[in-house]
């Protein structure tokens, strides 16, 4: 971030609280604290800050950079597990039916193996019903 675009964070920062002032020592602070980020990124962090609810509802304590950077990453963190959350899991199946197609070969034997048991047993019940006992 540039010095121009530093002051203009604070000078946000100032304007939402009175209390963060411009000066020379706080700017180096704040340049040394956040100086990586982007100036969006830092407002947007200032009003969060302000946004949230009030401890106790007590007056929030005038922002600091660390607490800038916190919620910076807190975001980030907060982003990056989003995006693992609406990934599929890696090395699983996407869909429980596709073991037919990973398997194919063992599919075929336990349909057939299936059919079988299904000719038997309706066989079996149309013997017992063509003498007359009730299959159950």
């Amino acid at each position: 971030m540039s010095p121009e675009e530093l002051r203009a964070c604070i000078t946000f920062a100032n304007g939402i609280d009175p209390r963060v002032q411009m000066t020379a020592p706080n700017a180096q602070l704040w340049g040394r604290t956040i100086g990586n980020k982007t100036s969006l990124e830092v407002t947007t962090a200032i009003q969060v800050y302000y946004e949230r609810p009030r401890i106790n509802g007590k007056e929030h304590p005038a922002i600091d950079p660390a607490s800038v950077r916190k919620i910076i990453n807190e975001e980030y963190d907060r982003e990056i597990a989003r995006q693992r959350a609406l990934e599929p899991p890696k090395g699983k199946a996407p869909n429980p039916l596709s073991w037919r197609q990973r398997n194919p070969d063992r599919w075929d034997k336990h349909y057939t193996e299936g059919q079988r048991q299904f000719q038997e047993n309706a066989s079996r019940l149309a013997g017992t019903t063509t003498r007359g006992v009730a299959p159950f």
